[in-house]
């Protein structure tokens, strides 16, 4: 696993010194000595618009391809500007769809679409009353239900095998799960808070979350467990 030093090597060009980053396997106290693997003369620049566009589908054919079995439910994530988050984060990840559980979907439209940036035309998504009634659904149509939580029986994400199709619950940061959906849940998983604080807004923890089921669903690792 690579990881970035945080000091910096010059490299020598004519009279100007380039500041590049070394390379170094291991982080962290278990990791033993580190040692150079290589250095970044350059990241590259930044890709147009146009650049990031041309390989996406148009609208009809992106509307027909296949999206990721990933579920994602709001139990109690009311703010606008949370729930627009949401929206994008899973444009972002190609999720089946999103539910939103106990909103009235016309407060806070503004804050939510600011934050959605279009994408609440793209991804498909409901309301139901209450997110018991979501994970009962999802329960019933073979979804895994997953709720991201800080749990006595919570596995960490980086350790947890899961198995798709998978509906993720996730809460408000204040709040959090509610009891009612962990008693539903088939597993919690949780993410180190290596910090003083003891948790993260609920969009930070859908990106990391959903960025974790994403890439293991693509890359085939899953429990094969019924």
């Amino acid at each position: 696993m690579l990881s970035t030093s945080p000091s910096l090597v010059s490299l020598e060009a004519g009279r100007d010194a380039i500041p590049a980053i070394m390379l170094v396997g291991g982080c962290g106290p278990d990791s033993g000595s580190p040692r150079t693997v290589g250095v970044l003369e350059s990241a590259g620049r930044a890709l147009t618009t146009a650049e990031l566009r041309r390989d996406k589908p148009d609208r009809h054919a992106f509307r027909a391809q296949p999206r990721l079995p990933i579920r994602v439910v709001l139990d109690g994530v009311r703010q606008g500007y949370n729930v627009g988050a949401l929206f994008r984060l899973c444009d972002a990840f190609l999720c089946e769809r999103l539910v939103v559980c106990g909103r009235d979907a016309s407060r806070g439209m503004r804050k939510l679409v600011q934050a959605a940036q279009g994408t609440h035309n793209w991804v498909p998504w409901e309301r139901r009353d209450s997110a018991v009634e979501a994970v009962l659904a999802a329960r019933a149509e073979g979804c895994q239900v997953v709720a991201v939580e800080q749990t006595s029986d919570a596995v960490g994400l980086d350790r947890f095998l899961p198995r798709y199709p998978v509906c993720l619950v996730l809460g408000s940061e204040r709040a959090g799960v509610s009891q009612a959906v962990l008693d539903l849940a088939d597993a919690a998983v949780t993410i180190p808070m290596r910090g003083m604080a003891n948790s993260l807004n609920v969009a930070t923890a859908a990106a990391v979350a959903l960025h974790g089921l994403a890439t293991a669903c693509v890359d085939g690792v899953e429990s094969r467990a019924p």
